[in-house]
């Protein structure tokens, strides 16, 4: 957060929220881990967990998740998936595995 010449150092994992003269950014990392989908594919297998949230925080919320291999991205949600899985062609979505 930047605000009268100070940089606010916040840390991951924090939501938005509007606060008047002030502006905001999130650091995007790409987990070099992953092997990512190209655009309008998912990730079969069951869904472990379905998390609201940016693309950009799929790959930890799944690293957070035990036994999570990889991740389907839809509409605002994250569909964290089991390993083992293979991407397959699904319009609308991004996927991403580590295994």
């Amino acid at each position: 957060v930047v605000h009268d010449h100070w940089c606010y150092l916040k840390p991951p994992g924090q939501d938005y929220y509007h606060h008047k003269h002030r502006r905001s950014a999130r650091k995007l990392t790409v987990p070099q881990n992953y092997t990512y989908s190209a655009d309008d594919y998912d990730l079969g297998g069951p869904v472990l967990a379905k998390v609201g949230g940016e693309e950009t925080m799929c790959a930890s919320l799944c690293n957070g998740k035990p036994g999570c291999g990889g991740y389907a991205y839809h509409k605002g949600k994250c569909y964290l998936k089991p390993c083992g899985q293979k991407f397959y062609s699904h319009k609308s979505r991004k996927a991403a595995k580590k295994c």
